[in-house]
């Protein structure tokens, strides 16, 4: 499926999960557009064309949850990546939370997993995982998981390329209330 034909699926997920109001932004006018066709007419879902990196929140915090689904990737340079994080901060409401999905960046490189850690081609957090900016923001990287039934179908060697290191890695941040 091209990226096209994708355009709005996430954020009529969210609709479909329960989501009473979600606002779906990007800076393609072709992907709003088409998000607009496929579900403009789906109750609570609006969509925008705008760019993540251009809109400006003073900190009133008008969402619950941002998702960022392979976003982030597509800044210019780390001047528009850090206005996007800031602008997502300050569209939270306190307590919120963002989940951003990025590419590892690691390209056809496919080690073990003991040879990826020992590269630093994979990161894993766990028994001290978070991480503070600021004080303001509790972060995680999560880790892909295979289902059992997926593992069943296929085996491990099928996903061994795709966790190995992961090909995409998984952030969720929650915004720090109070502190």
């Amino acid at each position: 499926m091209l990226a096209a034909e994708m355009a709005g699926c996430i954020s009529k997920k969210l609709i479909d999960g329960g989501a009473a109001e979600v606002l779906g932004v990007d800076n393609s006018e072709e992907m709003v557009a088409t998000a607009k066709k496929n579900f403009g007419d789906v109750k609570g879902l609006q969509f925008k064309h705008q760019s993540i990196s251009a809109v400006h929140y003073n900190g009133a915090g008008d969402f619950d949850v941002a998702v960022a689904f392979f976003v982030l990737q597509f800044m210019k340079d780390e001047k528009e990546l850090r206005s996007a994080i800031r602008n997502i901060f300050y569209s939270l409401k306190a307590d919120g939370l963002l989940v951003a999905i990025v590419p590892n960046g690691v390209k056809d490189y496919n080690p073990t997993r003991t040879d990826g850690l020992k590269f630093g081609a994979a990161v894993n957090l766990k028994e001290d995982r978070q991480l503070h900016d600021g004080r303001r923001l509790d972060v995680e990287f999560l880790h892909p998981v295979i289902s059992d039934e997926g593992l069943k179908l296929y085996g491990e060697e099928f996903f061994a390329s795709y966790l190995n290191p992961p090909k995409d890695i998984v952030i969720r941040a929650h915004k720090i209330r109070n502190l």
